[in-house]
């Protein structure tokens, strides 16, 4: 199980989020945290190997998954149901989705077995998280605009104290300046090292 965990590409998987009109918890996960803490599974339970079917279905076809369930993140509430289907095909097992809302995959357990009674692989699945996002992309590209524009000012600061100034006070920022720049705080704009 620990090798599909780690094989699986985490922002590629759909997950199913929970369905509120009020404010949303929106958890955002960095996909390679997120599978050492499926493969740790916190506050493992025995009943936790325990595969709940589901029935999946879209506008043209059904057809059956399984969950198992998860516990991780040992500091906030947060249980999921990571979804999985055989692929004849591939001839292996693979994920589907992750699953957060407890509500859900009780009522699509039941569409499979309505007089089947799955709860107690459920009585302690608390999630108190409304949405996970897989948050890689955004971060990315948040850390390139910060890396941009931390480039950006080490170029003003370099023209800053480079430039020709009779003026002491000037000079003594000038100094601050390249301070600022020998101290490592900006990274360099040598793109060699």
């Amino acid at each position: 199980l620990n090798k599909l965990l780690m094989n699986t590409d985490w922002t590629k998987i759909n997950i199913f989020s929970k369905i509120t009109k009020s404010t949303k918890n929106i958890f955002a996960a960095d996909p390679t945290e997120f599978q050492r803490a499926c493969c740790s599974d916190n506050n493992y339970r025995m009943y936790n190997n325990n595969l709940i079917p589901i029935l999946m279905f879209d506008e043209n076809r059904y057809w059956v998954e399984f969950i198992r369930i998860f516990n991780i993140y040992s500091d906030i509430r947060f249980d999921i149901g990571i979804s999985m289907i055989y692929d004849s095909n591939s001839r292996s097992i693979i994920i589907t989705g992750i699953h957060l809302d407890k509500q859900k995959i009780l009522e699509q357990h039941q569409l499979l077995f309505p007089d089947h009674k799955c709860a107690h692989y459920l009585d302690d699945f608390i999630c108190d998280i409304d949405e996970l996002r897989m948050s890689v992309k955004e971060d990315t590209q948040r850390l390139q605009c910060c890396q941009h524009q931390l480039h950006l000012n080490r170029e003003f600061i370099d023209g800053f104290v480079n430039a020709n100034t009779n003026d002491e006070s000037m000079k003594a920022m000038q100094q601050q300046g390249q301070q600022l720049l020998s101290s490592g705080i900006l990274p360099s704009n040598d793109r060699r090292g």
